[in-house]
């Protein structure tokens, strides 16, 4: 006698949990903020533009991942806080955001943004229209888990990429 079986995945995303999902990782934004970068005092809108952007593309359900690197010292050092985005019900954990010291950086360290996408035509246009490019370099190395944020099943999980001090 033999057994077949079968699963499906069906999508969590809703608009209501990209919100919620969205605030958690605004929270780091913020947390960025507060630490003083140098390049945010010269741009202080810049994290709230990338985390409209980033909702965008979330609610055209166009975002794998996206990496924020922290680049500093000589020679160059670069580590990155990478979320990937999870809307198949396999992320349970809501944990607390923030917890990462930031402090770690100088002030002069410069924070950048790189977003893996799937490929919606309409998302590329508007990233193209805010003068986003398509040549980002995204962090290797070791990974760490730093968290995750979800609601109902939709979410991201938050790893450290490469050689975190803290």
């Amino acid at each position: 006698m033999s057994d077949s079986y079968s699963s499906s995945v069906s999508s969590t995303y809703t608009e209501s949990r990209a919100k919620y999902v969205m605030g958690k990782i605004y929270d780091d934004f913020c947390a960025i903020d507060l630490r003083g970068f140098d390049q945010f005092e010269a741009n202080p809108n810049q994290l709230k533009e990338w985390k409209e952007d980033l909702f965008y593309i979330m609610t055209k359900q166009d975002l794998d991942y996206f990496q924020l690197k922290f680049s500093h010292g000589i020679p160059r050092k670069t580590v990155a806080l990478e979320y990937k985005v999870k809307s198949d019900g396999t992320i349970h954990s809501d944990n607390d955001s923030g917890k990462i010291n930031y402090r770690q950086f100088p002030a002069n360290t410069t924070v950048s943004i790189v977003v893996r996408r799937y490929g919606n035509k309409e998302v590329g246009e508007y990233l193209e229209s805010k003068g986003w490019g398509n040549n980002g370099i995204f962090v290797d190395g070791s990974t760490s888990n730093a968290g995750s944020y979800s609601k109902d099943g939709y979410g991201v999980n938050r790893n450290k990429i490469g050689q975190w001090e803290q």
